[in-house]
């Protein structure tokens, strides 16, 4: 089927105002399933929203630290780890020591940036939780939202009423809908 140069650039037209619905609705799926994807990956917590200010100023309360977990023996001095406190709470705080005792096994000790001292607990396999890779500023309220199912439905269902709409009212749907005579 051969087409005319007007008839070309309406299909054209139609390609781009299809790309302006689907853009906007794959980058939202994709954070989506990234964040999802990110809480599912390991057992435990790969995203800790950061809520204290005892790492201020490297980090504040709202960032995102994203973690993964190599064998504590691996972690050095200087490293961010997240760990269980006796309170059960996940701490971000800064190695500043690092230990093997007798038997062999690793602990170490940390102190956030700004406390005047280190922490009394030793962080040591029990309840090391992963070591922080990323920090992504500001980034603690949206994920922490995204984490929420029942956001993810309404999410999920304003996408959908999005595309819907803007398929049925875009100039693209009615060029599709008219007979190549009103073109």
């Amino acid at each position: 089927m051969e087409f005319n140069s007007k008839e070309r650039n309406d299909l054209t037209f139609v390609r781009r105002e299809e790309l302006n619905v689907w853009l906007p609705v794959a980058v939202a799926s994709l954070v989506a399933v990234a964040v999802l994807f990110a809480t599912l990956v390991n057992v435990g917590t790969p995203v800790v929203v950061l809520s204290g200010s005892s790492m201020v100023p490297a980090l504040r309360p709202g960032d995102a630290a994203l973690l993964y977990r190599p064998h504590i023996a691996e972690v050095k001095v200087n490293d961010l780890i997240a760990f269980r406190s006796a309170e059960q709470a996940i701490v971000v705080h800064r190695v500043v020591e690092k230990h093997v005792d007798a038997s062999g096994s690793t602990y170490v000790v940390t102190k956030g940036d700004s406390n005047q001292w280190n922490d009394k607990e030793r962080t040591d396999e029990s309840n090391y939780v992963g070591k922080v890779y990323q920090v992504v500023p500001k980034a603690g309220a949206f994920i922490s939202t995204l984490q929420n199912p029942l956001i993810l439905i309404l999410l999920a269902i304003t996408i959908a009423a999005y595309v819907t709409y803007r398929r049925r009212n875009s100039p693209a749907s009615r060029l599709m809908a008219a007979s190549p005579k009103e073109l």
